[in-house]
């Protein structure tokens, strides 16, 4: 190194950029790339700031590159470095001489400039963009050739059973390893802790432990090249759990949640303890290696070359999804490139042969469905915000969380009803969880209640007088109020100028919690000098002026209750209701309803369904909605109850008495 290059780089200031496709192994290659880098920018004298550091991130995805948009972003906010150092121009990206040449342009335009000191590129030569290109383009030709080879390979030792159709061993189940001829050596047991175990076959002695707790797939054994792999029967409950399972599917045509119950009933844990959910249920009774049959192939995602019996397949993308896609979104291949194994130590699992068929021909069948190219798979987001008015007011009595809209009923008469998210998460038999609130029943009931109050409010003038005499005697105080929101909401915001300034990939983690809990307190100081300043403009209003034709505004509106659009009736509900409380054990709802106050300082002439659109008193904090108690004037609560006829179910809404 001579005298002109370190003075070009002493005291300059420069983050280092390092990349790990793959770090499951945790090999320390992030940490080798670091300390290279380091002794690299220390021979120069050159100034450290910080780290962009991401492990099992792959380089062919440059939508997906969230490294490379953090080091221009802090370029923008902070401009606090001069060069930024990558190893090798693979590191950065595998993406092609346009994705790189990018990435450097907008560098560029920022002051700074990206070095691959790996690759014996000083920072200005003749012909660098020539050079660079080639590398950047001979990168990506690398990945796209190690995909085809890795292709040509998996389809190989797919046909030799040196590799299994499942990527993870399935409940109920071990994995067998044998020699080339099929002699059996032990079984690996899959804790699903992070630790294996590896057993004799077939009295299943222990032999030696593999993983840590929590560690993913470190440290798991080593499948040898020559092994063959088989599945076997596992643990002994786990094999009765499936059979029941299959036999409550298949023989008794049961739901995934009725066998969820029935599972949850009887203590029978979870693949991975606890309760049994729908989804892990119907995941075990649609998974056919317990029929036998492995069939791989079926699903691809792959970026350059998929598996094929005839060698590597090609695969393109369009220039879309090359460039913007977070990851290839996986699709059904056609039946012809599947490639079916069988499990023959699993011929007996079922213990019934036309369980097994049964099986076999709804799997086949329901397969058959996926590849007709006129089939709308079933969509399993069943609430929609449009039938469902009470959404997300309607809340548990017993948890406080709001109900969900979903159907309910006969295949053939499906009806609408609000259910708790437990009934779905916690499947348990007899649970007041599993109850559901008929939803026609229930909005006729609340909408009559609703429009008897916008009629009937015998003393809604004293009340709207005494509300405004209480807020011009408050209004006073409301300026030092707002003075001293506003100073803390600045120093709020200068605390998170400076957690933005110090962030960085490696302390994102870290920081995100208290970046979370203080843009929360600064979007509530927010709501409530905005509702402090509400106050101020209810003070100035002649409530006499307005009591009057806001009367006549709320009967005109109780008649055209039946009218509104949904989306203006969801608005106008929820700016009337203090609660609607929905108790599990009984089936009752308990409603109470409140006369938002700021609707006194608003123009005599605006409609009211307008004024639910374009102004509210409700502020977010996280999940919860607040309000502003000194600005809601109480009016009306009751019960609504259920009463079941021979063929339908109708609802009935009360008022107790008159709020005070």
């Amino acid at each position: 190194m001579d005298l002109n290059e370190l003075e070009k780089y002493r005291n300059k200031p420069y983050v280092r950029l390092v990349r790990v496709s793959d770090n499951s192994e945790k090999q320390n290659s992030d940490a080798a790339q670091l300390e290279w880098l380091k002794r690299w920018a220390d021979e120069r004298l050159m100034a450290h700031v910080t780290d962009f550091v991401e492990n099992d991130l792959t380089g062919s995805l440059p939508g997906n590159r969230r490294d490379l948009r953090a080091i221009l972003d802090r370029a923008d906010k902070l401009d606090d470095f001069r060069y930024v150092l990558s190893q090798r121009v693979d590191r950065t990206t595998r993406g092609g001489a346009d994705h790189l040449f990018w990435f450097e342009h907008e560098l560029k335009r920022r002051g700074v400039r990206l070095l691959f000191p790996g690759d014996g590129l000083p920072d200005k030569v003749a012909f660098r963009n020539t050079l660079v290109a080639a590398k950047a383009d001979a990168a990506q030709e690398t990945a796209a050739s190690t995909g085809q080879r890795s292709a040509q390979g998996g389809q190989y030792a797919l046909e030799a059973r040196r590799i299994s159709p499942h990527s993870r061993t399935p409940f109920g189940c071990y994995r067998l390893y044998c020699r080339p001829d099929e002699t059996p050596l032990h079984v690996i047991v899959d804790k699903r802790n992070g630790l294996q175990e590896k057993r004799s076959w077939p009295d299943l002695k222990l032999i030696d432990t593999y993983g840590v707790v929590g560690g993913g797939r470190v440290g798991h054994y080593k499948k040898q090249k020559s092994e063959l792999v088989f599945l076997v029967t596992g643990d002994p409950y786990e094999h009765e759990t499936v059979i029941l399972i299959f036999t409550w599917r298949y023989g008794e045509g049961l739901s995934a949640r009725r066998i969820a119950q029935h599972l949850n009933a009887e203590g029978r844990p979870a693949p991975m303890g606890g309760k049994w959910a729908e989804g892990q249920v119907s995941n075990i009774y649609n998974n056919e290696d317990y029929t036998t049959r492995g069939i791989a192939n079926r699903v691809s995602a792959a970026l350059y070359a998929r598996r094929h019996r005839n060698g590597p397949q090609r695969v393109e993308h369009d220039d879309k999804v090359l460039t913007t896609a977070n990851c290839i979104k996986p699709v059904i291949r056609d039946k012809d490139d599947w490639f079916e194994g069988s499990e023959p130590y699993l011929i007996d699992f079922l213990k019934d042969e036309d369980l097994r068929q049964v099986a076999i021909a709804k799997h086949t069948a329901s397969w058959a469905r996926r590849l007709d190219p006129t089939y709308q798979p079933k969509n399993k987001k069943k609430f929609s915000p449009g039938p469902y008015l009470l959404h997300p007011l309607l809340r548990c009595k017993q948890t406080g969380e709001p109900l969900v809209g979903s159907l309910s009923g006969r295949p053939d008469h499906k009806v609408p009803v609000y259910r708790h998210k437990r009934a779905k998460r916690e499947p348990l038999p007899d649970s007041i969880f599993g109850r559901t609130f008929n939803a026609d029943a229930l909005h006729r009931g609340v909408l009559d209640v609703f429009q008897q109050i916008l009629q009937d409010w015998p003393d809604l003038q004293p009340r709207l007088l005494a509300h405004a005499q209480k807020q011009i005697a408050s209004a006073g105080r409301n300026d030092e109020q707002v003075i001293a929101k506003q100073k803390l909401r600045e120093e709020v915001r200068d605390q998170l100028l400076l957690f933005v300034r110090s962030l960085t990939p490696k302390t994102q983690a870290d920081l995100a919690p208290e970046i979370k809990r203080l843009e929360a307190q600064r979007d509530q100081l927010d709501a409530e000098i905005e509702m402090l300043n509400r106050q101020t403009a209810a003070a100035i209003i002649d409530p006499r002026a307005v009591v009057a034709g806001m009367q006549t505004r709320l009967q005109a509106l109780a008649s055209d209750v039946d009218s509104l659009t949904r989306v203006a009736l969801m608005e106008v509900l929820a700016q009337f209701t203090d609660r609607l409380d929905a108790d599990m054990e009984t089936k009752q709802v308990d409603f109470a309803f409140h006369f938002p106050g700021w609707m006194l300082s608003s123009d005599a002439k605006t409609k009211l369904s307008s004024l639910c659109r374009l102004t509210s008193l409700e502020f977010s904090t996280g999940s919860d909605t607040q309000r502003d108690p000194s600005l809601l004037i109480p009016l009306a609560y009751g019960k609504c109850r259920f009463i079941r006829h021979q063929r339908s179910v109708t609802c009935q809404c009360q008022r107790e008495r008159q709020a005070a």
